[in-house]
């Protein structure tokens, strides 16, 4: 993680439309939310799986500096 660049956390990944950093973010949201705030994200939502996936892990990053992200396994959401 430190290797990386600013640019590259800001980087396309191979997934249309998300960074690295989104998906860094993705990848750490099923360990750190509670399935309260995963309903609600569900809702907000619509139903839609994918587009709930992409909003939360879209929040997260943007709330999450990168060590923040990677380092802390306790965050809950908050």
């Amino acid at each position: 993680m430190d290797t990386l660049s600013p640019s590259d956390w800001s980087a396309q990944s191979l997934c249309p439309a998300w960074t690295v950093r989104d998906v860094v973010a993705h990848l750490t949201l099923a360990t750190r939310d509670t399935v309260w705030t995963l309903l609600k994200g569900a809702i907000r939502a619509r139903g839609s799986f994918d587009r709930m996936n992409a909003d939360m892990a879209r929040a997260r990053a943007g709330r999450f500096d990168r060590h923040v992200l990677v380092d802390r396994p306790d965050i809950r959401g908050r």
